[in-house]
């Protein structure tokens, strides 16, 4: 089997490093957390001392860090995987980043004769954990190709969208959906529970008509209504998701109008010292901020 590096071993990076070593692999891993590096120890992966050093017995390196600061600095910084990049390995950037880093990356990396492709993930650390990621790939066919058995073992929808920074591009559009969406079921939720109608009511309704969303079937069901908000995916993170996809949407030259407003919500909430909370309170900070109730069956 493949040698495999992974630089960002937290949530989705520890699940994703998890199964290759469960189907085979050997792993290599990398983070600047210290319990992340636990983590790696514990499911048998090896450890590493920089990113460089990560790329040195790799031929195929997941990057899965936290933004398009963090991909510079790990891939093209001071002890950064191009420093150790073998020939003919390939770099496969899973981070939410933007397209314009994707690229100024991939001109270092080509000059060590490296390829890459960006293949951001979608569906959450469940789907990490199952192997049922959707994997969306920008990059050169023939590279993906390369890259598919490996990716095969964490996803289940390994879809190639187009050229280099085309896979970042439609993760950003995906999660500026979910943002809007997410804000959205929490305003009219609000507004059927404070009109006396209860949320399963209105979770029932809505799933079932013009209105539904993934976020009415699925994240309303799994936790809000059991008032868990442990989706595993922080607040800090969605934030940082939309701004990623309203600054595409400037580089293009469109002014995004619900994006915006979206990004404006997650940013009072962050400043409300939510950044570290489950992104899935952005429901009850919707709530207190309307008016709010306490519980779902009257306000």
């Amino acid at each position: 089997m493949s040698k495999v590096g992974i630089v960002g071993f937290g949530e989705i990076g520890s699940r994703m490093g998890k199964r290759l070593v469960q189907r085979g692999y050997s792993v290599t891993a990398y983070d600047i957390d210290a319990q992340a590096m636990n983590r790696a120890k514990a499911i048998g992966a090896l450890c590493a001392t920089s990113p460089a050093e990560v790329a040195q017995c790799s031929e195929f390196i997941i990057v899965c860090v936290t933004d398009p600061d963090a991909v510079e600095k790990c891939v093209i910084g001071e002890n950064g995987i191009v420093e150790g990049l073998q020939s003919n390995s390939i770099v496969i950037e899973t981070t939410t980043s933007k397209p314009s880093t994707t690229r100024k990356i991939a001109v270092e990396i080509e000059r060590k004769n490296g390829s890459i492709i960006d293949a951001p993930v979608s569906r959450g650390v469940p789907a990490a954990e199952n192997g049922t990621l959707s994997i969306l790939v920008g990059g050169k066919e023939e590279v993906l190709d390369r890259c598919r058995p490996l990716l095969e073992c964490l996803g289940t929808d390994i879809i190639h969208v187009g050229d280099l920074g085309a896979g970042h591009c439609v993760k950003a559009i995906n999660m500026m959906m979910l943002g809007c969406n997410l804000i959205a079921a929490s305003e009219v939720i609000t507004l059927g529970v404070k009109a006396g109608i209860e949320m399963e009511t209105m979770l029932e309704v809505i799933n079932v008509s013009s209105g539904e969303s993934y976020m009415t079937s699925n994240h309303f069901l799994k936790y809000v209504l059991p008032d868990t908000f442990d989706s595993q995916f922080s607040l800090g993170l969605m934030l940082k998701d939309i701004k990623i996809g309203t600054e595409i949407a400037y580089e293009s030259g469109l002014a995004p109008i619900a994006a915006s407003k979206a990004k404006e919500i997650y940013r009072w909430a962050a400043s409300h010292n939510m950044r570290q909370e489950d992104n899935m309170r952005i429901v009850q900070f919707i709530q207190r901020w309307m008016g709010g109730y306490h519980d779902r069956k009257r306000v």
